[in-house]
């Protein structure tokens, strides 16, 4: 018989994948910006380092409507949205030494103006299917690179706004906008480690998918959430975090030492 090659599992840092579902004036900019706020305020309190935040943003003029709110860096993203102009702007930021990441939204890629939507749509030939063969591999790429970069990524996603009938007290009718799934490839959300979809009347968020068991509740999203996303990512048992801590106290002591040298030369002199 062979050697095991099995050995225990262990649960190490990983870098987190976050995803808000909302329609329009749902928050999910806002609420996003919360969550890697918070999530960097938690991570300089583990190794002691400030950890800007990255914004990549194609919605337009309004990636700078809440920079009285909050503190980040931005790209706008300009059309043709290829998924390969998603996947540079990612490398630019890590480039740059970002690991704190929004992409805001990540519905362009899939139906925006030069998106796979597009890219499919003027490829020649009557078999819709097989010209999937073509644009499939690139979504699938820019996916991956989400996935698999050193990055914290807190990504958001359109959802389909439709509109329900109803009648108000007084008997007229109404017109009442809400969420129909969202607008990206299906399954999108199965893809991260945490995804909530954001109901528009309340803003509170309901997690569709949560390997961090965190969430239970249906309420708003703040930079308290980020924190516990933060210590589920490095989990404070691991051994990257025990490095972080030792890095930061290190430092401490280094400071230390050097008022100490400060002080006595100044004693001296």
């Amino acid at each position: 018989m062979s050697n095991n090659r099995f050995q225990k599992a262990k649960r190490e840092m990983t870098y987190m994948k976050n995803l808000v579902i909302s329609p329009s004036g749902g928050g999910k900019s806002y609420t996003s910006l919360r969550l890697a706020t918070g999530f960097a305020r938690r991570l300089k309190e583990l190794d002691g380092k400030e950890h800007r935040i990255a914004y990549i943003n194609t919605e337009a003029n309004r990636g700078t409507l809440y920079a009285g709110d909050f503190d980040y860096d931005i790209l706008d993203l300009k059309p043709p949205f290829e998924p390969e102009n998603y996947i540079d702007a990612m490398d630019d930021a890590i480039d740059a030494g970002y690991d704190i990441l929004v992409i805001d939204s990540l519905t362009h890629e899939w139906s925006g103006k030069g998106g796979c939507l597009e890219i499919h749509s003027n490829i020649k030939g009557k078999d819709s299917y097989m010209n999937w063969k073509t644009v499939s591999p690139r979504h699938e790429a820019f996916m991956d690179k989400i996935l698999d970069s050193k990055l914290h990524i807190f990504a958001t996603v359109r959802g389909k706004d439709a509109y329900e009938r109803g009648t108000s007290e007084k008997g007229s009718v109404t017109y009442e906008k809400v969420a129909m799934g969202y607008d990206q490839r299906k399954n999108l959300e199965y893809l991260f480690f945490a995804s909530f979809m954001i109901d528009l009347k309340t803003h509170k968020a309901e997690a569709v998918k949560d390997n961090t068991n965190l969430f239970t509740m249906s309420e708003r999203l703040s930079e308290k959430h980020g924190k516990a996303l933060c210590d589920w990512a490095y989990n404070t048992t691991s051994e990257k975090v025990k490095e972080l801590k030792e890095e930061k106290q290190k430092i401490k002591d280094q400071i230390k030492d050097q008022i100490k040298i400060d002080v006595l030369v100044r004693y001296q002199n």
